[in-house]
């Protein structure tokens, strides 16, 4: 029997198997949200829930509870950060290698392998396999990819369920095997509320209870017992499983846009898809996150027949080697029934996913470092190829975890394998976008749509980059090309409401907001917008009576933002500082609340808050020139006139056209006694303003201040010319001062 009182299996290897986890995964721990992570975890309201009880409530469906559970808790310890995810999700994968550590020795410590080749070699095998599944390259996308953790958990219970079943089995009556039984049953409870892959735990059992045991022995009936509660257990993890209602469901292939999956052609292409799985972990070149995979037509495709012969033979290596090689054996079956979920005939949107291989590489790694152990006796020259084999591994799994940096790395090394992949353009453009490189986004948005040019959403998003951009012409040229593709589609009638009011074409954008609304009613964004269409056409209180029949749950920062204004128009400075307040309460991020809440504190006289709030815009890097004007006439009126003077600096640089600045420079110069200056500033000024009434008296004070009267008294008759209503005291005081010369 294998014992565990030696230090060298219990500590040594295990922290060895740790530390390598370790070191080819470090990387991954400094990447970013990725795809499904922001409708999973960043988005996720539910995630929100401020307790296990109200994430229940949230889910829409708890077949997977205990995945979210654990993304919640991740939510509450450490927010919306992705390192506190990826610590987890590595913690798991770590978990599961040590699991498969100990799962290989209690397999060989069963009575079929103890009759065979016995125990010889027990930890060395037990480790190799373990290694090669912590550092395996395909491996990564189930503990880099966060959404994934899935996968990754579903694997821990599972494996925990076998290692328990097996640790029972091998138990003595009486010595606490009904309590690993009892682990095993809660184990595979969690894993079900997981990811439907535990549904195959059962057959695994009944597979193990067949491969290593005597069924001729008492034992074997209580392990079938366990087996037949166990199958039990998948009952409430279903709740409302309908064979037919699931296999009756059709999907547009998320690996080949235009592609459509149902049951049947699901079936006919996962025999290429399982055939790619097992090319990957004998050979993990060009993986990537979005495979470009067409669904296999008819019986005849020669790609699905050769896939089906290579793993009909492989399945017939497991029958044959049943008796020789039990191990190898159970390790192809493994293979087999872990994917009989995923890769069968249940259809699923994407037809390949390399994280779907994870659990399933346990058995054909197991099955590889058996053949390693077995196929070379010499033991250095074993150790030497198992390091080697390793090492290269891990160099590899280091090398991808790279690509999972950031989304923009991630999306160029699918568009690299996959160029002509409209889809892969289309999120590297997002993530362009994100990143704030509008010129790359839209270069990859133009390609989307050259490769597929009914891609709506690349069309949609297009046209909101090219209105942020100014180019109006061209984003209402997307968007009714969309609407084209899709008259129904109310989110494009939204897209092209905001693009006429960046028109000034209030009362068309206003038609389309109100179509958004008819086609639906649930979308908050139209009738927010068709409220701000209605205060620009004066129409303030129907745009407030509009906003008030929404529910305070639909409340978001830019209804708080679009109602402050709306009660600015009809002079609720009070309700106006409220709603902006409220508003950057709830999304501190939108910039135009600060700017708006200023404008409010101004006219309140409120010059330091507003000075606040416009230097906050500033400091995140949103410090237009009209902010820095804004702030500027409020630190004029605070007495800040250094402050100010920079302020209009800014605005210079930014808006070299900008006359205003001058004659505001003009009047900040006058009142710190530097007159010379001032009349620079007014000199500027009036060669472009040349009818300005007030400028020409301000400079003819200045210059009266710098004794050239003559210029002063020119600039006084000029400035009454014009209209201003300069007293007779001006014009005697200087002529005085003339004659005093």
């Amino acid at each position: 029997m294998i014992t565990y009182s030696s230090f060298w299996p219990k500590v040594l290897l295990p922290v060895m198997l740790v530390m390598l986890g370790l070191a080819v995964y470090i990387n991954s721990l400094s990447g970013d949200f990725q795809f499904d992570d922001h409708p999973v975890i960043v988005h996720n309201e539910a995630l929100r829930a401020g307790s296990p009880a109200g994430l229940w409530a949230a889910l829409p469906h708890p077949s997977r509870a205990v995945a979210y559970l654990t993304f919640w808790m991740n939510y509450r310890l450490g927010g919306p950060e992705p390192f506190g995810f990826h610590i987890v999700n590595l913690l798991i994968h770590l978990i599961n290698t040590l699991l498969v550590y100990a799962l290989v020795l209690a397999l060989a410590g069963t009575p079929a392998v103890q009759r065979g080749r016995g125990t010889d070699g027990a930890y060395g095998l037990a480790f190799t396999a373990a290694a090669l599944f912590v550092c395996h390259p395909l491996n990564t996308q189930a503990v880099s990819y966060i959404t994934q953790r899935f996968t990754s958990l579903a694997a821990l219970f599972y494996l925990a369920t076998l290692w328990c079943y097996l640790r029972g089995r091998l138990s003595a009556v009486g010595t606490g095997r009904a309590g690993w039984w009892a682990a095993a049953l809660i184990s595979a409870l969690c894993g079900m509320f997981t990811k439907q892959i535990a549904l195959t735990v059962p057959l695994m059992i009944i597979l193990l209870e067949f491969a290593f045991f005597d069924r001729r022995r008492p034992g074997a009936a209580a392990g079938l017992l366990i087996t037949a509660l166990l199958t039990g257990a998948v009952i409430p993890a279903l709740y409302h499983f309908r064979a037919d209602r699931i296999l009756s469901i059709t999907h547009e292939n998320g690996n080949h846009p235009g592609d459509i999956i149902n049951a049947g052609t699901y079936a006919l292409t996962q025999p290429r898809v399982v055939a790619t799985y097992l090319r990957l972990l004998v050979w993990p070149a060009g993986q990537t996150l979005l495979y470009d995979f067409p669904v296999t037509a008819g019986w005849t495709d020669p790609r699905m027949l050769v896939s089906a012969a290579v793993l009909a033979l492989l399945f017939c290596a497991a029958l044959v080697l049943w008796d020789r090689a039990r191990l190898v054996s159970v390790g192809i079956l493994w293979f087999f029934i872990v994917l009989l979920v995923e890769a069968t005939v249940i259809p699923i949107r994407h037809v390949i996913f390399e994280h779907r291989a994870y659990l399933p590489s346990v058995g054909l790694l197991l099955a590889v470092a058996w053949a390693l152990h077995t196929g070379i006796r010499s033991r250095p020259a074993r150790v030497a190829v198992t390091a080697g084999l390793i090492a290269v591994l891990s160099v590899l799994t280091v090398q991808r975890n790279r690509v999972w940096q950031s989304g923009v790395a991630m999306w160029t090394d699918v568009v690299r394998k996959t160029p002509d992949n409209a889809r892969a353009h289309y999120n590297l453009a997002y993530e362009y976008l994100k990143a704030g490189n509008p010129a790359a986004a839209l270069d990859h948005f133009n390609k989307a749509v050259l490769i597929d040019p009914d891609y709506e959403l690349a069309y949609v998003n297009r046209s909101q980059l090219l209105l942020d951009i100014g180019n109006l012409e061209l984003a209402l040229h997307d968007i009714n090309r969309v609407l084209k593709l899709n008259p129904r589609r109310a989110g494009a009638y939204l897209n092209r409401g905001a693009i006429l009011l960046q028109a000034k074409r209030y009362d068309e954008a206003l038609d389309d907001f109100e179509k958004a609304h008819r086609l639906d009613p649930t979308m908050n964004g139209a009738t927010v917008n068709r409220a701000l269409v209605m205060g620009h056409l004066g129409r303030y209180a129907d745009g407030l009576r509009l906003l008030n029949e929404m529910k305070d749950v639909d409340a978001d920062a830019k209804f708080y933002n679009v109602r402050g204004a709306l009660l600015m128009g009809v002079n609720d400075l009070t309700g106006a500082l409220e709603s902006f307040s409220a508003g950057i309460a709830h999304d501190p991020a939108l910039a135009e609340l600060y700017r708006n809440r200023a404008q409010v504190f101004q006219a309140l006289g409120r010059y330091e808050r507003a000075e606040e709030d416009l230097t906050v815009l500033i400091a995140r890097g949103k410090g237009t020139a009209e902010v820095y004007l804004q702030r500027a006439y409020v630190r004029t009126r605070l007495q800040r006139l250094a402050g100010a003077l920079d302020d209009y600096g800014a605005v210079a640089r930014q808006r070299p056209g900008l006359v205003k600045v001058y004659l505001e420079r003009g009047k900040i110069y006058y009142r710190q006694g530097e007159f010379r200056r001032a009349a620079q500033e007014l000199d500027l000024y009036l060669k472009q303003t040349p009818r300005a009434a007030d400028a020409f008296m301000l400079r003819g004070l200045s210059h009266y201040e710098l004794r050239d009267f003559n210029q002063a008294l020119a600039d006084f008759k000029q400035a009454r010319d014009l209209g201003y209503d300069v007293d007779d005291t001006y014009f005697d005081r200087t002529r005085k001062a003339m004659g005093s010369i």
